[in-house]
């Protein structure tokens, strides 16, 4: 996995409590291993991921840590195997270019960038999460909040626009949902999480006065040896871009591992504080 130095005017500054022993009911510490049995599916994929392909597989960290692996079933699980292209390809604009500031990820998500420009950083962990309740079957769910205050229920849109309720359709709804959602949309479909030290795969990091930014917690690992624990997290910018894993540039060498501490700790874009964590 290539790594590289940030070359970035912009910083995100996360304001952490300590490392500790809390435990997640929705998940549990276990010692980091491949996983191959996780029975999750990615809908926009003809098949199946290879495991060896999916992020917990690629991204590991230091030996005899232990990961805070999430329950089956839920979405912590289905975000810590997110599939990935191979090796570090550069992040793409949903035109194909290249993205402008290629040093920035660890890893890049194997999915679309969308279209016209619309799956900005929170509209796509809103695609994300479609993906995971489609992939559930649970369609009653995808009823998604617009900045109106009126929610748009996925098989009342299927049936108005005389459709099937099948993954071409989800993404077309998507499409129609997507400018009339941003973060504050987000926020309202989110609890917040009272300790930073309860952090799980599956969280959200937001702030409602940037509408267009937000990162999704996706990996908890912990240190067995001083409780500490360290995170990944990923996100798309603008233009609408691929999903990506963000690196930690003040780290030597440079990982995408983020301590939680109680410090300053850079990342590209924003600037965000214990009290932005939040979760479905």
């Amino acid at each position: 996995m290539r790594l590289f130095l940030l070359a970035s005017s912009f910083i995100v500054t996360i304001f952490l409590l300590a490392g500790c022993d809390n435990v997640s009911p929705r998940a549990k510490l276990l010692p980091v291993t491949r996983d191959t049995t996780a029975a999750v599916t990615y809908p926009w994929l003809s098949q199946k991921p290879d495991p060896i392909t999916q992020l917990v597989n690629v991204i590991t960290p230091k030996a005899n840590y232990l990961r805070l692996t999430a329950m089956p079933g839920t979405f912590g699980e289905w975000v810590q195997h997110l599939p990935l292209k191979a090796g570090n390809p550069p992040v793409l604009t949903d035109d194909g270019i290249e993205a402008p500031n290629q040093f920035k990820h660890a890893a890049v998500v194997n999915i679309d960038a969308g279209k016209n420009n619309l799956q900005l950083s929170a509209n796509a962990i809103l695609r994300l999460r479609a993906e995971y309740l489609f992939s559930k079957d649970w369609l009653w769910q995808i009823n998604f909040p617009t900045k109106s205050g009126t929610k748009v229920d996925f098989r009342s849109w299927v049936k108005e626009k005389k459709l099937s309720p099948d993954h071409k359709a989800l993404i077309e709804y998507l499409q129609e949902l997507f400018p009339q959602t941003d973060a504050t949309t987000l926020a309202s479909m989110l609890k917040p999480v009272k300790d930073i030290r309860d952090m799980e795969p599956g969280d959200i990091m937001l702030k409602r006065d940037q509408p267009e930014f937000a990162v999704l917690v996706l990996d908890v690992v912990q240190d067995p040896a001083t409780n500490a624990r360290y995170f990944l997290l990923g996100t798309s910018h603008y233009p609408a871009q691929d999903f990506y894993v963000i690196i930690n540039p003040s780290t030597t060498p440079i990982t995408p591992w983020y301590p939680q501490a109680n410090k300053e700790s850079g990342m590209p874009e924003g600037v965000f504080k214990a009290e932005n964590l939040m979760r479905f």
